[in-house]
């Protein structure tokens, strides 16, 4: 498996969510997309952030399926876009991959596209999980992005 463009412009580290190595994430995918890339040192993403900040210049975080779907769940991802930011800041890298149009099991649906315009901001590439995706993006959402690929 591989995603156009993929790359980490040789950064030492990938901090990746959900964690690729993790038997209960939803990570068949995951494996099947870092085993190309065996020769970086790629990790889980920790809630907490100062692990990252102190890689920032040298790293990449890479976010998958950023939804929520609790209060403890939305609390967590304004949480992690907080450290996303304190991490930009320092000079780290932002991809996320953008895998579904609308998440599956969000509760507050507006609050989750809020929650995701957010992260399409923050990151420096978003990776679009099908070519299809772009137009709905660009013209339903009005969402626009530097670097954006499929």
């Amino acid at each position: 498996m591989h995603i156009e463009g993929l790359d980490f412009h040789n950064k030492h580290s990938v901090w990746v969510y959900p964690d690729p190595q993790d038997e209960r994430a939803r990570n068949a995918y995951l494996k099947l997309l870092y085993q190309d890339f065996s020769s970086l040192n790629i990790q889980a993403l920790p809630l907490w952030g100062p692990k990252i900040w102190k890689q920032a210049r040298h790293s990449v975080v890479h976010q998958h399926w950023f939804e929520f779907r609790s209060v403890f769940g939305f609390l967590r991802l304004i949480f992690r876009l907080w450290n996303f930011w304190i991490y930009k800041q320092l000079g780290g890298s932002l991809y996320w991959t953008f895998h579904n149009i609308e998440p599956h099991q969000s509760p507050f649906p507006r609050l989750q596209r809020l929650l995701m315009k957010t992260l399409w901001r923050l990151s420096d590439r978003v990776y679009l999980h099908h070519s299809r995706h772009i137009r709905w993006v660009q013209d339903e959402l009005n969402w626009t992005h530097p670097d954006l690929r499929f």
